[in-house]
């Protein structure tokens, strides 16, 4: 298999020669085999989230920065 991708802490996400995406996460014991398309939308998916919880912190650290200069 190809490593893709490897966290010591998190896991690895590895292309076998069939073609399949495995994703080896080390501390749940878990696996999680895709289809690489499938696999190229739970990415696209797992991207999508990340903006919008650095944007909501963002938001956030914004209107606490706010609060405080109106003090």
């Amino acid at each position: 298999m190809d490593a893709l991708s490897k966290d010591d802490k998190l896991g690895v996400i590895e292309k076998c020669r069939h073609g399949i995406v495995h994703f080896h996460i080390f501390h749940m014991g878990l696996s999680l085999h895709f289809p690489e398309e499938v696999f190229l939308n739970f990415a696209s998916m797992v991207n999508e989230a990340s903006s919008r919880l650095m944007d909501d912190s963002l938001a956030k650290l914004m209107g606490d920065s706010e609060g405080k200069e109106a003090e």
